[in-house]
């Protein structure tokens, strides 16, 4: 897809292959055609392994498809994940300014929707999916990447007036040193008065009502 070949990290896994195909009708499996025509001022043409050339949608173009027709969390996880495609990139910028240039655009309210969601500080797919988590319990006003004061730590989500993080812990921290590094950070913090809530892949998909139970007792 444009956006991984643009060097986008975060694209979804599992979605589909999307042709612009004008008003042709192509059916071919695995593949999802669409039938309009992407603007000549958004296609991008790169030489493809055998040196012919391949036209392919923008950086800015292919973050709004994504925007408009993946699902929610996968779509916000894109929108997160667009300030990795290059210095300076941000998403909350050029997907409004993209479709102030083409009004009338299928799609576009659901597109800024999302865009007004986006956290580009959030430093992992897991974390943009626990900060939605977050936002759906209705438990907002946590701060991203929150530097802990008089300590050399950040916290992946801080409620700073109640002292609880929310820290997700990934593959990064199952080695034998991190681990010991981890135990060491949470008796630091704990002992400076902080509440730590460390969520895992299992607890956020197969213990929902769990979590939202102990987010809500930490924070009442």
């Amino acid at each position: 897809m444009a956006a991984a070949i643009h060097g986008h990290p975060w694209v979804p896994a599992e979605y589909s292959i999307e042709l612009a195909v004008g008003g042709k009708r192509v059916r071919r499996e695995g593949i999802v055609a669409r039938r309009y025509e992407i603007p000549e001022d958004q296609v991008d043409t790169i030489l493809d392994a055998d040196g012919a050339p391949l036209r392919l949608a923008s950086p800015e173009w292919a973050l709004f498809d994504l925007a408009r027709h993946a699902e929610k969390s996968e779509a916000v996880i894109a929108l997160d994940g667009a300030s990795r495609m290059g210095p300076g990139y941000d998403v909350r910028h050029s997907l409004p300014t993209l479709l102030a240039r083409h009004p009338g655009l299928r799609g576009r309210r659901i597109a800024l929707e999302r865009c007004a969601m986006v956290e580009p500080l959030t430093e992992s797919p897991m974390e943009t999916r626990l900060r939605l988590f977050l936002i759906d319990l209705g438990l907002t006003g946590f701060r991203v990447q929150y530097r802990t004061p008089g300590l050399p730590y950040r916290l992946d989500f801080a409620f700073p007036e109640r002292k609880v993080a929310v820290e997700y812990d990934g593959a990064g921290h199952r080695d034998a040193a991190q681990h010991g590094n981890d135990v060491r950070r949470l008796n630091r913090l704990r002992a400076a008065g902080w509440t730590v809530i460390t969520v895992t892949a299992t607890l956020l998909y197969r213990r929902p009502h769990e979590l939202a139970a102990l987010l809500r007792a930490a924070l009442s």
